[in-house]
């Protein structure tokens, strides 16, 4: 049985660092245990045309890469969440090129929030 970790963790890290307006979303890696390797959420960036989002689950690869977490846990889970102005968890499913990156890398099992609950991918 995997031990998710607390939401709370990843309510307090989308106030302390998400420059983003709506769609606020946060990314935890942990392990099986329920062992919080990461969590990271999504910001915005700018360019030269338009504003852009990057996404939490990038972030949060690219810190796993760089702290070498995929070398040290053979199996990492990931929990993808999305807080609303509402003060609720709504739908966070990653999209389609999220898991494509992270597809690529040695994940157990992606989960996310939808209107309150967490499905396993």
């Amino acid at each position: 049985m995997v031990k998710l970790p607390d939401l709370e963790i990843g309510k307090q890290k989308i106030f302390d660092s998400c420059n983003v307006r709506h769609h606020r979303v946060v990314a935890f890696a942990f392990t099986s245990s329920g062992h919080l390797i990461g969590v990271e959420t999504n910001r915005k960036g700018s360019g030269e045309v338009s504003d852009f989002s990057y996404h939490a689950e990038e972030f949060l690869d690219r810190k796993l890469a760089r702290i070498g977490a995929y070398d040290r846990y053979k199996k990492i889970n990931i929990l993808v969440a999305r807080w609303a102005r509402s003060q609720e968890w709504l739908l966070a499913k990653p999209c389609n090129g999220c898991l494509r990156r992270l597809n690529k890398r040695p994940i157990d099992a992606i989960y996310y929030t939808d209107n309150g609950l967490i499905i396993k991918l």
